[in-house]
């Protein structure tokens, strides 16, 4: 469970805007240009890494507004 909240801390302080249950003071609006994407959490060398892929949205048949 730890760990499962140390991703969720992490991947939240990385993404620098609100969007759906997710809100920050700091970076209160959503922002599809520079965030629509999935953050991905991987274990290395024992240590948490980060990275950010973009959601491949022309495969979905709803479009964000």
């Amino acid at each position: 469970m730890a760990l499962c909240a140390e991703i969720a801390l992490r991947s939240a302080l990385k993404r620098t805007e609100s969007r759906g249950w997710h809100y920050r003071e700091d970076y209160p609006q959503r922002n599809d240009k520079n965030w629509l994407k999935w953050i991905i959490a991987k274990q290395k060398d024992n240590k948490m890494t980060l990275s950010v892929e973009p959601v491949p949205i022309s495969k979905y048949r709803f479009k964000p507004k």
